[in-house]
Parts: C-alpha cells; structure tokens; sequence
C-alpha cells in the first residue's frame, strides 16, 4: 500500500488561516444568538447591603438633603460652642434654694440611716443596750448589690 506524502501546515506560513478564511460562515441560530446577546448586557449586582443603600440614596434625594443639613447643623454647632471646664461650669452653676434643701434634707436622712446602722451592727457590751429588732439576724449583712469587704 502505497501512501501519499501527508501535507503539513507547519509547511506552509498561515495555511490554516487561509483555509479557514475560505470557509464562508453562516448565521448563528436566533436562540443562541439572543443567549449571547443577554450574556453581554450589564447586570445589576444583587450584593444585599449596597443595593439597599443606592435603592434608598437614588430614591430618596430629601432624604440626603435632610441627613446632610442636620450634620451641617451639628457640626457648627460642635465647632462653635465653647468647651467649659469642669470647675468653671461649678463656680457658674446656680442652685435654686429648694434644691439645696432637698439636697440637705437627703444628706441628713442618709448620715442618720448609716449612723443607725453603725449603732446596730457594733458590740455593745452595756445591758442598756436597746434590744434588737425581730425581724433582723444577728450579724445581718447590709442588702446592698455591692459586696463589701468588712469582716463578719
């Protein structure tokens, strides 16, 4: 069996380009064409948080205007209003007198409160002694939410 001499294309500078430039082309198919065309359009990304924001940003233009005009208004207000140390705000602070009553009412109620307790929980080792309350445990700690470091 006699062969022939296979041709190569490496033989011949742009051979397969030649002949595959020979080939006429025919139309693609309508439904892959429409496929290929929807492949190419833009999509809109569907990332959860940034499509919320640009929905309520594009939508909502008041609703920038509004955001940005009330930080305009607390920025100047920030960068115009004098900071006043501590002692200063003291020294000009006003307390009206019924205030300082109360206060001082209060501060007497608490002094006696802790006096009384002091009293009750200290050894008393005269007979005269008051006699205890009958609803307290001797040694009773105080019921507070803090817990002390006295020793009982």
């Amino acid at each position: 069996m006699n062969t022939p001499p296979s041709r190569s294309d490496s033989d011949i500078p742009d051979a397969w380009e030649t002949r595959l430039s020979r080939i006429p082309l025919a139309p693609p198919p309508p439904d892959l064409r429409r496929a290929c065309l929807r492949a190419e359009e833009p999509r809109h990304s569907a990332s959860g948080g940034l499509a919320f924001w640009r929905a309520v940003w594009a939508g909502h233009p008041w609703a920038i205007r509004g955001l940005a005009a009330a930080w305009s208004l607390i920025a100047a207000l920030h960068l115009t209003t004098p900071e006043v140390p501590v002692a200063t705000a003291k020294a000009r602070t006003v307390w009206a007198e019924e205030t300082l009553k109360l206060v001082a009412r209060q501060r007497a109620e608490l002094m006696a409160t802790a006096l009384d307790w002091d009293r009750e929980s200290a050894p008393v080792s005269d007979e005269s002694a008051p006699p205890a309350k009958a609803s307290d445990r001797p040694n009773a700690a105080p019921s507070t939410a803090f817990p002390t470091n006295r020793m009982s």
